[in-house]
């Protein structure tokens, strides 16, 4: 009798069970903000956090990442970490000075 009330006492725990993993850059390996991340029925089931976390249902697979200026990406088990490859080369910095524009108009 012990041993089925255990079961029944346990059944919810692990029926949500919930994993948290980590979005981050694959070059520099920056956490990154404000990833969505969907199901595959193509809906949104969360958005990462600041420290690039989010918490999921294990149930939740496939799960489909997408971030502007990232690829996206698909995992279909449960991992701690996702690498996300950035799309393109990000642009130089610029420097912006000063202009006199009495300059251009000198005799």
């Amino acid at each position: 009798m012990k041993t089925y009330l255990s079961i029944i006492l346990l059944l919810p725990f692990f029926a949500f069970t919930h994993s948290i993993l980590t979005i981050v850059d694959s070059l520099n390996r920056s956490p990154l903000e404000h990833v969505a991340i969907y199901n595959s029925n193509q809906e949104l089931i969360g958005l990462s956090n600041k420290q690039g976390t989010f918490s999921f249902n294990e149930k939740s697979f496939p799960m489909i990442f997408t971030c502007y200026r990232y690829h996206p990406k698909i995992i279909n088990k449960i991992t701690d970490t996702v690498y996300m490859a950035p799309q393109g080369k990000m642009a130089k910095e610029v420097v912006v000075g000063q202009f006199d524009l009495a300059f251009c108009y000198a005799p």
